[in-house]
């Protein structure tokens, strides 16, 4: 006994339009849009402000537009990044925290999604403490947020320049370790 699959174009023709709906939706927020549905819509279909009194064509035909809008018609829609014109000093923090990571990761400390742990014990060391105010320092205070708490470029900056030097000294002396170890 043979059995079909159902053929996936005889969907529920509700189903396809809220899908088509969802699709044109997603265009609209990928473009910065979203404000202007309903003049788009009615500027496109006079007479007509909602999706929802659109025909599937009608979707098709706002789709279709919106993504020769989007350039990259037929390749699914993604988010764009905050690029560096947007707010070149937050993109500039990003990119410092990233690098500060790297440098942890090279010197075996990595952290997860879920786990910071192991960042957050390296940055409560005396030495990463200049991030507090005198007062704080004072009061025996110590950096407990870990990275968040580097929240300026400059912080981060010298963040930077010192892992790096650590880490570039602990190879330093690994390396002299080994050579004598190879020397006996």
């Amino acid at each position: 006994m043979k059995t079909f699959k159902p053929n996936l174009n005889t969907q529920d023709p509700e189903f396809r339009l809220k899908n088509k709906r969802q699709q044109y939706h997603k265009l609209l927020l990928s473009l910065g849009e979203e404000k202007y549905k309903s003049v788009i819509i009615e500027g496109t279909f006079p007479g007509k402000e909602s999706t929802m009194q659109l025909t599937e064509s009608q979707l098709d035909t706002l789709i279709f537009e919106a993504e020769r809008r989007m350039g990259n018609r037929g390749q699914e829609v993604k988010h764009r990044p905050l690029a560096p014109d947007n707010n070149p000093e937050e993109y500039q923090i990003k990119q410092l925290r990233n690098k500060c990571l790297q440098v942890l990761a090279e010197r075996g400390i990595k952290s997860t999604p879920k786990d910071w742990q192991p960042v957050n014990k390296e940055l409560e060391a005396p030495r990463y403490q200049w991030i507090l105010t005198d007062e704080q320092r004072a009061q025996g205070m110590i950096n407990k947020r870990g990275i968040g708490t580097f929240n300026t470029v400059e912080s981060l900056r010298k963040l930077f320049y010192q892992l790096c030097a650590i880490r570039d000294n602990q190879k330093v002396i690994s390396t002299k370790v080994t050579d004598k170890a190879k020397q006996n």
